[in-house]
C-alpha cells in the first residue's frame, strides 16, 4: 500500500465520492494507523472503560469485516480459503457476544468508546478507497506485487483487532476485579451480578483474541514485508503536515481546550520529537549530518519527548468515555503527521535503517523541516501554559480521583498535612456520592497545580530542544548533490504506484 501525498487528477477534485478529500492517507497508511490506535488503547485502561469498550466492540469488528470483504480474494487453495474465513468467524463471534449482552442487559445503553470508534472509522475509510478502485483491470507484471500487498492488508486488519481485543479484555478484567472488591462479602445477587456478567464477557473476548492471534502469530512480520511502498518525492508532504498541525493545534486548544484535545496535542508533539531524534541519528550514521550535533541534540530531544509524554498522560487521566471526544480536524491532522513521519522513518514493522532513510529523503532537508517544527513547539507549549489554568473547571469524579493519586498529589497532600500536624483532617478530594454516580466535580486544586508544573517543564524542555537543534539546516553536513543516493543490495524500486490493492489507470491517482 503506497504512501499518500501526490496530486490527484483535476477531474476528481470535485467528486463528492472522493473519500480522501480531507484525508490524504493511502489504504496501507490507514491500516498502519488503525494498528497504532489499537496499541494506543493499551496505554490507558481501567475498569470504568469496560462498558463503553464492549458497546463499541461489535461496530469495530463489523467495520473490519466490511473492509475484509472489499479486498480481493486470496489464491483459492485450501489454506487460502481457510484464511479467507477467519474474519467471518470473528464477526460471528462478535455478533454472538452482542446478542448475549442484550440478554443479560450489560453493558446496556451509554456512551461509546472514542478510541474504538476511530479504529472503526479508519477501517471504513480504507474500505471506501478499495471499493473505489479495485475494479480497475490489473497491469501486466503487477499481480505478484498486488497479491503480497493484499496479504499485508489482511494481516494488518486482523492484527489491529487482535491488539484491540486484548486491550478491551484488560479493561473488562479490571472491571471484574473492581466489582469483586466493591461487593466483597455481599450476598445480595443484585449487587454481585456484575461479577459473573463481566467474567462471561472476558471469556468471550479471550476466545476472540486467541482466534485472531492464531492467524497473525505465524505470519505478521513476513506478510508485512510484502506491503508495497512507492519511492518518496521529497519532504513536501511532511512539511505541509507539520505546518497544518501547528495551525490546528493552536486553534483547537484555543477554542476547545478539553483534556482529550490537549492529550492528543501533547502526544503528537512527543511523536515529532522522537522522529527528530531518529532522523538525526540516521544522518550522523550515514555521514550526512555533523556528529557533534547528535551529542548535543539527543539528550535535549529525549527530555522534550519525555516532557510532552508526561503532559499527555496528565490530561489523558482526566478523560473518560463521556469526555473523550476529540476534535475531528485535530485527529485527522495528527494522523497525517504520523503517516508522513512513518513514510520516512519506518519500514513495515520496524524502524527504517539509516541507509533506508537516506534513499528516501535528503536528510539535511528533512532535519531542517523537523527543526522548524521543534521551534514551533516552543510557542505551542507556551500557548498550553497560558490556556491550562482556564481549562477543565469540571471533570468526572472518577477521573478527578485517578488524576489526584496518579499525579502524586495525594502523597504531596498527605506530606503537607503530616508536617503541619493535620492528619486527622485528611479527606477525600472527591465527594464519595459523586464517585458512586461519576458526577462532574471541580478539578482538585493539587491536580491543576501538577498539570501546571508539567506544562512549565514542557515549555523549558521545548526551548532547550530548539536551542540544541539550531544547527539542523540545509547547510549542515554534506549536501544532497555531494552524495549519490544508491539502493541497498537486492532492493529494486518499482516504477508504479499502487494506492489500493490493484493498480490505477495512471500513477498517482487516489493519493
Amino acid at each position: 500500500m503506497t504512501s499518500a501525498g501526490r496530486p490527484r487528477p483535476a477531474d476528481l477534485d470535485d467528486d463528492p465520492l472522493v473519500v480522501w478529500a480531507h484525508d490524504r492517507r493511502s489504504v496501507g497508511e490507514l491500516l498502519r494507523d488503525a494498528d497504532h490506535l489499537a496499541r494506543d488503547l493499551l496505554l490507558d485502561l481501567d475498569g470504568d472503560q469496560a462498558a463503553a469498550l464492549l458497546r463499541t466492540w461489535g461496530e469495530t469488528v463489523q467495520a473490519a469485516a466490511e473492509l475484509w470483504r472489499s479486498l480481493p480474494v486470496p489464491t483459492p487453495d485450501a489454506q487460502g480459503r481457510a484464511d479467507a474465513e477467519i474474519l467471518t468467524r470473528l464477526q460471528a463471534h462478535a455478533q454472538r457476544m452482542h446478542r448475549r449482552q442484550l440478554t443479560v442487559g450489560w453493558p446496556g445503553d451509554g456512551p461509546a468508546d472514542e478510541r474504538l470508534i476511530r479504529i472503526a472509522e479508519t477501517f471504513t475509510r480504507a474500505a471506501a478507497l478499495v471499493d473505489r478502485f479495485h475494479t480497475q483491470p490489473p497491469r501486466p507484471g503487477l499481480l505478484s506485487v498486488v497479491r503480497a500487498d493484499v496479504l499485508a492488508a489482511r494481516t494488518r486488519v486482523i492484527h489491529a483487532l487482535h491488539v484491540a481485543s486484548h486491550g478491551t479484555g484488560l479493561a473488562v478484567r479490571q472491571h471484574v476485579q473492581d466489582e469483586l472488591r466493591r461487593t466483597h462479602g455481599s450476598r445480595d445477587v443484585r449487587e454481585t451480578r456484575a461479577v459473573p456478567r463481566g467474567t462471561e464477557a472476558l471469556r468471550r473476548l479471550e476466545v476472540f483474541e486467541r482466534l485472531a492471534g492464531t492467524y497473525v502469530g505465524r505470519r505478521f512480520v513476513a506478510a508485512a514485508e510484502g506491503e508495497h511502498q512507492a519511492p518518496m518525492n521529497g519532504v513536501g508532504r511532511l512539511d505541509a503536515a507539520l505546518v497544518r498541525w501547528d495551525i490546528h493545534a493552536h486553534r483547537v486548544t484555543a477554542y476547545e481546550p478539553t483534556p482529550a484535545n490537549l492529550a492528543l496535542v501533547a502526544a503528537t508533539q512527543a511523536y515529532i520529537a522522537t522522529a527528530a531524534s531518529a532522523v538525526i541519528r540516521a544522518g550522523v550514521e550515514t555521514g550526512r549530518l555533523d556528529p557533534a550535533l547528535r551529542a548535543r541534540a539527543e539528550p535535549a530531544l529525549e527530555a522534550t519527548q519525555a516532557a510532552w509524554a508526561d503532559l499527555a498522560a496528565q490530561w489523558r487521566r482526566l478523560t473518560d468515555a463521556s469526555t473523550a471526544r476529540t476534535d475531528p480536524d485535530l485527529l485527522a491532522t495528527a494522523a497525517e503527521v504520523r503517516a508522513a513521519i512513518l513514510e520516512i522513518a519506518h519500514h513495515t514493522t520496524s524502524p527504517a535503517t539509516p541507509a533506508d532513510v537516506t534513499t528516501r529523503v535528503d536528510l539535511p532537508e528533512v532535519a531542517h523541516t523537523l527543526q522548524e517544527a521543534l521551534t514551533a513547539a516552543v510557542d505551542l507549549a507556551q500557548h498550553l501554559a497560558d490556556t491550562a489554568p482556564q481549562t477543565t473547571a469540571y471533570v468526572s469524579a472518577r477521573s478527578a480521583l485517578a488524576g489526584y493519586f496518579a499525579s502524586g498529589a495525594g502523597a504531596l497532600d498527605a506530606e503537607v498535612r503530616r508536617r503541619d500536624g493535620r492528619l486527622d483532617t485528611l479527606k477525600s478530594p472527591v465527594d464519595p456520592r459523586a464517585l458512586r454516580h461519576n458526577d462532574h466535580v471541580p478539578l482538585p486544586p493539587l491536580v491543576g497545580a501538577r498539570i501546571g508544573m508539567a506544562t512549565e517543564a514542557t515549555v523549558a524542555a521545548a526551548a532547550a530542544a530548539m536551542s540544541a537543534t539550531s544547527g539542523l539546516d540545509l547547510s549542515a553536513g554534506a549536501s544532497a548533490n555531494d552524495v549519490e543516493l544508491t539502493q541497498p543490495a537486492g532492493r529494486r524500486l518499482i516504477d508504479v504506484y499502487v494506492q489500493t490493492v490493484l493498480p490505477l489507470p495512471e500513477p498517482g491517482w487516489a493519493r
